[in-house]
């Protein structure tokens, strides 16, 4: 239901001037309400459409959506009907105090039609239209139910409209059956108007002086949304449940396009009924939704109990799994009407694109009780299915599997289908579900990062818009959906969204709303547009912002740390005299210290104290090394480890507790776990295991299980546990070079856990946790010399895949869907890095490592700098998600330098 509402929001502010320029806008009519076929979708009402235009046009909302390029000739023809004769200007006579109606009707599988009607008050009107008509067009007629149907041509563009004089009214339309609908409305007593069957929109009391007025046919959404949707009808059939038919006045601002109004619910089979006489309440879950999000689905009200049973009713009316999940519930013992013992008054249910994350949040008001009735339900799940209930502690969070698949849905219904597998924590009154371990733990990163919609700045700007106590809130991200809402579309409208797709994400937020007052339900519609719009101008120069030249040669990445005194960031780096420096993002030199030897491994940050002040974590020849931030070193640091060099420095913190482990590899080939002071612990001092020329130690933990992974280029993958023995089915030879960098995505058992590798050649190999192979594709892209990788993010789980032969360089989202593809002539020693910070800000960083220098991309593969970066080692990203912009570092021979950009 969630995914298939976004084509509703998001279509519905372009469709209209989509198809008004399409439908020969100039011909826009004013008709009676007893002349619109009933079988109208939508119907747009104005009596002031001259001052309407007038003041629209020079809003930043209409300039943005001018830039599409059917608006934007919509607009060139609104300003040539807008020019004068004799003084006069065609748009005020024919719509001077006028009431306009167009209503929208679906032609066929993927298109609307629009049908005008112009009321002709006086002598002045008829001949300016007359005059329109005659005077750039060509003209037959013919005979239909008594009337006579002109059609005229445009002699230079060929455009055809069809229309009718009836009484003193002009009904036109480019599509000919819809004026013959009018006449059939006009004539025979069982063709209905659209008046007639939708009574209740025409009591509601309007507004003055706005943009116009809306009315929908909300019986028939789904006959709207299969224009854009290209599944089966079947599947968005529940969309003409939602409600009956609603009325919005319409009104624009300069970063707002809003309609507020009502809808009605008709009957009781409608889901807006759900909350028939039960109040909403506050929106108080954002801090909660990552701003990972797509499409939040929201929900409220004051009475649980009678929101569950109604919920229920209306399930069993209308969906078709309704018994079949009953039956599961009745199985289990499970009631849902009992859950309003300890239910509070808002759910919410969201989605991100990153592994098809589901989230369900519902507010509790007895978080015990809750618990218990959860953990009771749990074992009697266990005990039926001779099963154990596993959870497991994450920074402070207890992550538990509820073994029932789909719960969620078989609680709620329909609209929270997605959950294959179901893990939950509790977080003060609320309980948060998800369909994956993994995400569960991203989001317990996000909320502490205050990475989520109610920390960002665009979110709170956009909640004081909009109905902060709403029975019913479904709310996209625009620049997240665009991905899902490609997908979901017919392909008529896939070329559409990609010429237009800067545009549509100018609109950041999009929402619709409804509450329930005196058995109506008060609607308000809204697309957001904070900022301004600036078209892309392709790739420029980038200007180095800041310089600084050192004594000597920088010796790595310029890597960004975090100031824990005020959450600044700063810059640890090395030259070649051995000397530290820390940096602020300014160049400032804050201080410089010295080793006796060159950092071979990557710095890390801890807090070694748990008192939320960081230390620097780093390896150097055979030494561990751990300073303040003041340079000085922390205990009986620096420490020795064996006798050969160190070459990966892992920080291993089992469960987010700051029991922190180092995990370490060197030169010999040897495997070392420390604890946080320095001590070898046992069997690791080091591990009997060698592998030479193995990518480190990497920690993950599933089902309570620690997992040391180590992967090596010749194709030997070893999961070793926190003993130092390997896991059974490892480690596993795959006989073939294998790129090191690996996805593993855990599940509710080793069996379901997986391992995805890939290997020079394009095969990308799947095992599970017990050495099962699970598949094995071979990528076909690429030719016998292409050389295949994963990329992964800095900060996440996402990657891409990258395909580089001597010539080309292919990018591939991690579906294996070709990202971009750059002719590129390969140096033979290209490195590639990949920053995911949300969709419409991706970069892809290519460095050819022998000429020493970058090209930088934006996701869909568009350059952002003509001229090369210069840079010896790879470049540090940071990103500003409230000034949309990006910090770039690069270390180029004994230079340091920044670089700053947006990708609008």
């Amino acid at each position: 239901m969630k995914r298939l509402l976004i084509l509703l929001l998001v279509a519905g502010i372009f469709a209209a001037g989509f198809f008004g320029y399409k439908h020969f806008f100039q011909t826009e009519t004013i008709a009676a309400w007893s002349l619109v076929p009933d079988n109208a979708l939508i119907v747009y009402e104005t009596d002031q459409f001259a001052s309407s235009w007038e003041t629209l046009k020079d809003k930043k909302t209409w300039k943005t959506l001018s830039a599409i390029p059917a608006i934007n000739q919509l607009n060139e023809d609104l300003s040539s009907l807008d020019s004068t004769q004799n003084g006069v200007s065609l748009i005020d006579v024919l719509t001077e105090e006028n009431k306009l109606l167009i209503g929208l009707f679906p032609v066929n599988r993927s298109e609307l039609g629009a049908l005008y009607i112009l009321e002709i008050k006086n002598i002045n009107q008829h001949a300016a239209l007359s005059n329109l008509l005659e005077e750039n067009y060509s003209r037959k007629s013919r005979k239909y139910n008594g009337f006579t149907i002109t059609e005229i041509t445009h002699k230079q563009t060929e455009r055809k409209l069809t229309f009718i004089f009836y009484k003193n009214f002009f009904i036109g339309s480019t599509t000919p059956f819809l004026v013959e609908d009018a006449i059939r409305t006009i004539n025979e007593s069982d063709y209905l108007s659209f008046k007639d069957v939708n009574p209740e929109l025409f009591k509601i009391a309007r507004l003055q002086n706005d943009d116009g007025n809306l009315y929908f046919n909300a019986s028939r959404a789904d006959d709207l949304a299969g224009l854009f949707y290209k599944g089966a009808k079947n599947q968005i059939s529940f969309l003409k449940n939602i409600a009956s038919s609603s009325f919005l006045d319409l009104a624009t601002t300069e970063s707002e396009i809003s309609l507020n109004g009502f809808s009605i619910a008709g009957n009781e089979d409608t889901f807006l009924d759900i909350f028939k006489g039960n109040p909403s309440t506050s929106f108080t879950v954002a801090n909660l939704i990552s701003n990972d999000a797509y499409a939040l689905n929201h929900l409220s009200f004051t009475n649980s109990k009678s929101f569950l049973e109604r919920l229920s009713n209306y399930r069993q009316k209308h969906e078709t799994e309704y018994q079949a999940a009953k039956q599961t519930l009745e199985k289990y013992d499970i009631n849902p009407i009992d859950f309003s013992n300890w239910m509070g008054d808002e759910l919410a249910f969201y989605e991100t694109n990153y592994q098809n994350g589901q989230f369900a949040i519902i507010k509790t008001n007895d978080i015990a009780q809750a618990n218990k009735q959860l953990k009771d339900i749990s074992k009697r799940l266990a005990t039926a299915k001779q099963d154990s209930v596993y959870s497991e502690v994450y920074d402070g969070f207890e992550i538990t599997f509820f073994p029932l698949t789909e719960f969620p849905s078989l609680i709620f219904g329909n609209m929270t289908r997605g959950f294959e597998d179901v893990f939950y924590i509790n977080y003060d009154n609320w309980l948060i579900f998800s369909n994956d371990f993994q995400n569960i733990k991203n989001l317990i990163d996000d909320i502490r990062n205050e990475n989520t919609w109610g920390k960002s700045l665009t979110f709170n700007q956009y909640l004081e818009l909009i109905n902060k106590e709403a029975n019913l809130s479904y709310i996209i991200n625009t620049k997240n959906a665009l991905r899902t809402i490609r997908d979901l579309a017919a392909e008529e409208w896939k070329d559409f969204l990609n010429r237009n797709e800067q545009i549509i994400k100018e609109f950041e937020l999009a929402g619709i709303q409804f509450s329930n007052i005196d058995d109506k339900y008060f609607t308000n519609v809204d697309f957001f547009h904070p900022g301004e719009y600036v078209k892309r101008q392709g790739s420029t120069t980038l200007q180095s912002e800041i310089s600084l030249t050192f004594e000597g040669e920088l010796l790595g990445k310029p890597k960004i740390v975090r100031n824990h005194t005020n959450n600044s960031r700063e810059i640890i780096l090395q030259d070649s005299t051995n000397k530290l420096y820390l940096l602020s993002n300014e160049f400032d030199i804050i201080w410089i210290d010295s080793v006796s030897q060159r950092v071979t491994t990557d710095f890390s940050q801890v807090d070694f104290y748990k008192n939320n002040k960081l230390q620097l974590l780093f390896g150097s020849d055979n030494k561990v090394f751990l300073i303040d931030r003041n340079g000085q070193n922390v205990e009986k640091y620096p420490v020795e480890i064996g006798s050969a060099e160190i070459t990966s420095l892992n920080v291993v913190d089992y469960n987010k507790t700051k029991k922190y482990r180092w995990a370490i590899t060197n030169s010999a080939g040897e495997l070392y776990l420390l604890d946080k002071k320095g001590k070898q612990l046992k069997n690791w001092s080091p591990n009997k295991k060698k592998y030479r020329n193995s990518s480190g130690i990497n920690h993950t933990r599933i089902l309570g299980k620690d997992l040391m992974l180590i992967c090596k280029e010749d194709g030997v993958v070893d999961i070793l546990n926190r003993q130092g023995n390997s896991y059974p089915g490892f480690p596993m030879n795959f006989e073939k070079d294998i790129d090191d960098q690996y996805i593993l995505k855990p599940g509710t058992s080793f069996n379901k856990s997986s391992l995805t590798l890939i290997a020079k050649d394009g095969e990308v190999i799947s095992v599970n946790l017990r050495g099962k192979f699970l598949k094995r594709d071979q990528l076909i892209l690429g030719s016998e010399s292409s050389t295949y990788s994963f990329v992964k993010d800095v900060s996440s789980n996402k990657y891409i895949i990258a395909v580089v032969d001597e010539r080309k360089i292919s990018l591939l989202s991690s579906d294996g869907n070709k990202k971009f593809e750059k002719d590129y002539i390969n140096s033979g020693d290209l490195r590639i890095q990949y920053y995911n910070f949300g969709p419409g800000n991706e970069l892809v960083i290519i460095t050819d490592q022998l000429q020493e220098f970058s090209y930088l991309y934006d996701g869909d593969g568009n350059l952002i700098n003509s001229i090369p970066l210069e840079n010896s080692h790879e470049l540090s990203v940071l990103y500003s998600r409230s000034r949309n912009e990006f910090e770039v570092f690069t270390s180029f021979h004994n230079r340091l330098d920044k670089y700053r950009f947006s990708l609008k």
